[in-house]
């Protein structure tokens, strides 16, 4: 069976911006790794400073 990949932004919370952070539906163990190891270069905002979204609209 083919499932279809959705994107899943996410949106720094120390600089506000939205990035696709991974694709849904995913693993419940590889998403928790994927979402710890998250950062944001650019800021150096940690996984802690890093939130879920519901996306810009424009994807």
């Amino acid at each position: 069976m083919s499932e279809t990949r959705k994107p899943q932004w996410v949106r720094c919370g120390e600089c506000g911006h939205e990035w696709i952070g991974l694709y849904m539906p995913i693993e419940v163990n590889r998403l928790s790794k994927i979402v710890k190891g998250m950062h944001r270069p650019s800021c150096a905002a940690d996984s802690k400073a890093i939130y879920m979204t519901q996306g810009r609209g424009d994807e």
